[in-house]
């Protein structure tokens, strides 16, 4: 799979945030759909990826 095709996360303030351009700065985490990032936040995939904890809002990955 393409890095292109795949969404990316960034932390903003401490806050799980899509970048969809791709151009945000800062460490990303990457995943492949919804629902993979949906598993990621639930096993604490974005907290091992950013090195910290990681606030997820509830209706975030349900709209990517």
């Amino acid at each position: 799979m393409d890095k292109t095709q795949l969404q990316r996360f960034v932390l903003v303030d401490g806050t799980l945030t899509p970048d969809a351009e791709q151009r945000l700065a800062g460490r990303g985490a990457y995943a492949c759909d919804a629902a993979c990032a949906q598993r990621a936040a639930a096993r604490g995939g974005f907290a091992r990826s950013f090195r910290r904890s990681v606030a997820v809002e509830p209706d975030l990955l349900h709209s990517i």
